[in-house]
């Protein structure tokens, strides 16, 4: 459990401490929230946009409430390993009512953490359903406007946006589907076929595509001289759903397949037995990439800043946005001078990939954050 600033004269439980303060820490935390929450028993919630890792939107009312959906929320934070104890316990309850295709929708929503930590966390501890981060997907707001002290903490929202349960210490996947089953919410397999993330990584790259849920279409392009023939995918699909292509299972970071020939067409199958097939297509770029000596980047290898300097083009206002390793992209920024400062003292260490696009030029970097 994780106690947030203003209670931390509580104290914060430790699995060293955890047997004997356990239970003294988990009633003062419950009070202070039910003192907090009460102000919701007799009224509706207030709305919220929160926006997941992935991009997608979610707004609590004209999404889902106000389309007789019941909302379940997942209240965490990176840091809390309790969080990530019961995280795999959430997503189980998540997957047996049809992973948000059914009446409840699953959302989890962090604490004052930025996407690429809360992308790991989700990685790390099981959480398929969507999840948004603190700083940059909207969950700060949440906290405040839920009165949020602690974490975990979990509560249901029924269509008429009052909560009618709220779980502070369940730890059993039985508890949490019981009580969806009391409000009449029924078990149901998952029915998504959509990536929700797309990359293709070469030996010195790593690239997001272009998803377009609409036609079903992927595309990437590579820097120029990539080996098309030997790319290896990582990607997130909807929970529960398995990716073939022409009958082979392909496995996110592991399986290599070959671009060189054309798109390939991705199978993903539901875990109701429907399937809707993607095409993604890779292709390296028609145009010259920009040279090191018309764009400088330094300090490379960078602690906390570094500079991008085209001082010999006639640029303005130039896009360019900042992968990790996984292809995830982290940041995107604007670079509106032609000696331009980039801060990236918020990001973990390791190794980046920054992308910087003109009109007739592509470019791109290695950064290693320190």
């Amino acid at each position: 459990m994780r106690v947030f600033p203003a209670y931390r004269q509580a104290g914060h439980v430790t699995f060293k401490n955890y047997k004997n303060r356990r239970m003294k820490k988990q009633i003062l935390s419950a009070i202070v929230f039910l003192i907090s929450i009460n102000s919701f028993a007799q009224k509706a919630v207030p709305d919220f946009s929160v926006t997941d890792i992935y991009g997608h939107t979610h707004k609590l009312y004209s999404d889902y409430l106000n389309q007789n959906k019941y909302v379940f929320i997942d209240f965490f934070t990176v840091g809390c390993q309790s969080c990530a104890e019961l995280s795999p316990v959430i997503d189980t309850v998540y997957k047996n009512f049809g992973c948000n295709y059914g009446d409840v929708v699953f959302l989890g929503i962090d604490g004052y953490y930025d996407d690429p930590h809360v992308f790991e966390f989700t990685q790390n501890y099981q959480m398929t359903f969507p999840a948004s981060s603190g700083n940059e997907g909207g969950g700060n707001q949440v906290f405040t406007d839920f009165n949020i002290n602690y974490t975990p903490y979990k509560i249901l929202i029924d269509p008429t946006g009052k909560i009618i349960a709220d779980y502070p210490f369940e730890t059993s996947v039985k508890y949490y589907r019981d009580t969806l089953l009391a409000e009449g919410l029924i078990l149901q397999p998952c029915s998504g076929n959509d990536f929700w993330f797309f990359s293709l990584l070469s030996e010195s790259d790593s690239i997001v595509g272009e998803i377009n849920e609409t036609d079903k279409t992927i595309n990437i392009l590579m820097p120029n001289g990539t080996d098309l023939s030997q790319l290896t995918a990582f990607f997130v699909a909807e929970s529960n759903s398995v990716v073939k292509i022409n009958g082979t299972e392909q496995i996110s970071s592991e399986t290599v397949n070959d671009f060189s020939q054309g798109a390939l067409v991705y199978d993903i199958t539901s875990e109701d037995g429907t399937t809707e097939s993607w095409t993604v297509t890779a292709a390296t770029s028609s145009v010259s990439n920009i040279s090191d000596k018309n764009i400088n980047i330094y300090p490379n290898p960078v602690k906390t800043d570094f500079f991008i300097d085209f001082t010999s083009f006639n640029f303005k206002n130039i896009q360019s946005e900042l992968y990790n390793s996984e292809g995830k992209r982290i940041k995107s920024f604007t670079l509106k001078e032609a000696n331009s400062l980039i801060n990236i003292s918020d990001i973990p260490s390791g190794i980046y990939f920054l992308k910087i696009r003109t009109n007739n030029n592509l470019f791109i970097r290695k950064i290693v954050k320190k």
